[in-house]
């Protein structure tokens, strides 16, 4: 019996920088059913700042568009560039490859969209496009909004204020 041999995948051009710049190359732990962690168009989602999970790093983040990787490595070039040289530079956070990139309007951040792509855990965290200081990390499934309300479970007003913002965000989606 014999077997036919597949054709090795073709590597990325992230995954090929990583190992001739001697970055750490390790395999992704991105499950193929990560479906349920694809944010959905005009929801709203909790963002954190930088990935800080802190009260003066909390916003709200509602989604606009939910771009595949192919549209954006053809179509939108300057921020898959983006994406190709953040991803290269902090390996340790993004997944080598992303199945969509999120865009997401976070009004009292920017005026700007802010573009989120896949983490090495399957989450998702923007990337500093269009300017410098954006990267912040989008809370799909609520786990750091809760981690954020047991951090400040002490805090009257700090809980009073999430609190608040978790009413806006369901009221937002209408959840409530």
């Amino acid at each position: 019996m014999s077997y036919k041999r597949s054709k090795p995948r073709k590597k990325s051009h992230v995954e090929i920088m990583r190992m001739r710049y001697g970055y750490s190359y390790c395999l992704d732990s991105m499950d193929e059913d990560r479906e349920d962690f694809v944010p959905e168009v005009g929801k709203t989602y909790h963002f954190f700042d930088d990935g800080k999970i802190g009260l003066s790093r909390h916003y709200l983040a509602t989604v606009e568009k939910i771009v595949p990787m192919k549209y954006v490595r053809k179509k939108l070039r300057g921020l898959y560039r983006a994406w190709e040289q953040e991803s290269i530079e902090t390996y340790w956070l993004y997944a080598m490859k992303s199945d969509y990139a999120v865009k997401c309007s976070i009004k009292k951040f920017d005026v700007l969209p802010v573009w989120f792509f896949r983490t090495k855990s399957g989450g998702w965290f923007s990337i500093d496009y269009p300017m410098f200081w954006m990267g912040g990390k989008l809370d799909v499934d609520g786990t750091y909004f809760t981690a954020s309300l047991e951090a400040h479970k002490n805090n009257l007003n700090a809980l009073e204020i999430l609190e608040k913002s978790e009413e806006t965000r369901k009221h937002l989606n209408g959840e409530t």
